[in-house]
């Protein structure tokens, strides 16, 4: 959102329960938050066991996950190398919801 440190993201459920979000791509800096709010429930789960947060499942509460981005996450030493190379980390993560899954990638920039 212009001016904070937040990014928001809609999930959605289509007439098949399949999750749908409102940002196909998320791109963070370090130091912001992604708010992910909508059904109940619903969780975001890293995969690959690579996660900016160092939680891979994340259960909504009441319709919400936050995941923040730490500070200091491109210095980290697991991720030094990747960030080296291709100036971002990719973290890959899936949006799970009524037994099904969508899975858009999260991007951290320096800013």
């Amino acid at each position: 959102m212009e001016g904070t440190n937040t990014a928001v993201v809609g999930i959605a459920l289509d007439k098949t329960g399949m999750p749908k979000e409102t940002v196909r791509e998320v791109v963070l800096f370090p130091g912001q938050r992604v708010v992910f709010a909508g059904p109940d429930e619903f969780v975001i789960v890293f995969k690959n066991k690579k996660t900016p947060s160092r939680k891979i499942e994340n259960p909504s509460v009441n319709g919400v996950v936050v995941i923040n981005v730490p500070v200091g996450i491109i210095e980290q030493p697991a991720f030094t190398e990747e960030f080296r190379k291709n100036n971002a980390l990719r973290f890959e993560y899936a949006i799970r919801a009524n037994g099904k899954e969508l899975d858009p990638p999260m991007i951290i920039k320096r800013n």
